[in-house]
């Protein structure tokens, strides 16, 4: 038997030689899986090695899930166990990297993304992985017969490199221009084909209103292939625009720039989205921030008359809102661009349901969101952090292993803000998300 068999985590034989013909036609597969960042991480091989990995998996450093976002292992992880040392990997071994069957994405010619699963190297699943948060809130979902349904709305901003350093695009102030969508046409159409050749579900590019930011719309997935969809999008632009900047960094450092938000559009069959559900959208939507909203950029977002919300409310059609209702589904307008995927879609399944099954009834909707008489959102990462603690949700929800985690990571990029002088938040993520 293959370590995998010994371990149960191989896949059945028809879905691996399936794989394995998919496989055949690239040269190079990248074997990746999500860090806490929502950033891609993992090794590439030959595309002949395929087979090995499927029968023994292949490893990298635990430590990959404990990063901050300087790169910084946020544990303890070479002291001795104890008490005050609850890292929960010692020694900085090796996770087991598992291929995913139905995980193999197209990048660039010759080469695929291959997901992969993260587990210990005795098989047993790493709670604190993003992959495996958002897997067991959407099973709680279908231990109630639900399945969450995802649309996703992500801006961003595409930069020219030159001499001088970055370069817009366009100057902004003019939304859905459709004369800057021509005059950017070259870049754009190089991102629709490595969409289509990705197999991403892409229903639009359009021209946002901040300087040379744009805007990619997905047609409506389950919630696991969102996720998947969202990362590889990310991903996929800094392969497929050579010689410009990409980022998804809520606020980056530019003249005349507008923040990136993400809006999530949900649905759950059978149920009013109007009722518990929206209930708990709201209900733990403080909370949620520091999964929907981990950096510290992105609370530079949060204003009145910004298009992004303000305050926890929600409106029928109303862009100003927190959450917008429209057409039969919600859209969370509260997420920021570069929050990592999986964790911000679990965030929706999670206080969703807790509402649900608590039938906790939303306030009326708001008339004028920007006026409403209703709580603000977090206006800091340290904000966003304590509401995070004081709510025994998310340790129910997720985990205790998983939100210490958590709680550490947010920690540490909240300290680094606190004790960095400057412009701390675009050194660090300008470049990373």
């Amino acid at each position: 038997m293959s370590r995998l068999d010994r371990l149960g985590l191989a896949p059945a034989r028809s879905a691996a030689e399936d794989l394995l013909d998919r496989a055949a036609r690239y040269e190079t597969l990248r074997l990746v899986f999500p860090d806490l960042h929502g950033v891609l991480r993992g090794k590439a091989v030959p595309a002949a090695r395929l087979r090995d990995v499927l029968a023994g998996g292949i490893g990298a450093p635990a430590t990959l899930l404990l990063k901050d976002t300087s790169g910084r292992t946020a544990f303890p992880v070479w002291d001795a166990p104890g008490p005050d040392n609850p890292s929960p990997l010692r020694g900085a071994g090796d996770l087991l990297m598992v291929p995913d069957p139905d995980g193999l994405v197209p990048c660039r010619d010759g080469e695929a993304w291959l997901f992969c699963s993260t587990h210990r190297p005795d098989g047993t699943t790493l709670d604190f992985a993003p992959t495996a948060i958002l897997d067991r809130a959407l099973a709680a979902l279908e231990t109630e017969g639900l399945s969450l349904t995802i649309g996703l709305e992500l801006e961003f901003h595409v930069f020219a490199r030159g001499p001088d350093g970055l370069a817009a695009l366009h100057p902004g102030g003019q939304l859905l221009h459709d004369a800057t969508y021509g005059a950017n046409a070259a870049v754009l159409d190089r991102i629709r084909a490595a969409c289509a050749h990705a197999g991403l579900p892409l229903t639009s590019l359009e021209v946002e209103m901040g300087a040379s930011q744009f805007e990619a719309t997905f047609a409506p997935a389950p919630a696991r292939a969102a996720a998947r969809h969202a990362a590889v999008f990310r991903a996929l632009l800094r392969d497929a625009l050579p010689g410009h900047h990409v980022t998804f960094m809520c606020r980056p450092p530019a003249p005349a720039t507008m923040a990136s938000g993400w809006h999530l559009h949900q649905s759950v069959a059978g149920i009013d989205m109007q009722g518990g559900w929206l209930g708990g959208l709201l209900g733990h939507a403080a909370s949620a921030c520091l999964l929907t909203n981990p950096t510290v950029n992105a609370y530079r977002r949060f204003g009145p008359g910004t298009l992004a919300p303000d305050r926890i409310a929600w409106g029928r059609d109303d862009r100003g809102a927190m959450v917008r209702a429209v057409d039969g589904r919600l859209e969370n307008r509260v997420c920021e661009a570069g929050a990592n995927p999986w964790l911000a879609i679990a965030a929706q399944a999670v206080a969703g349901l807790d509402g649900h099954r608590r039938a906790l009834a939303p306030p009326p909707a708001a008339e004028a969101a920007y006026r409403a008489d209703a709580p603000r959102l977090p206006r800091s990462l340290g904000e966003a952090l304590d509401a995070f603690r004081a709510d025994p949700l998310w340790a129910e929800a997720i985990g205790v292993e998983a939100v210490r985690v958590l709680d550490a990571v947010a920690e540490a990029a909240w300290t680094c803000f606190l004790s960095t002088p400057g412009d701390w938040d675009a050194r660090e993520y300008l470049d990373l998300l």
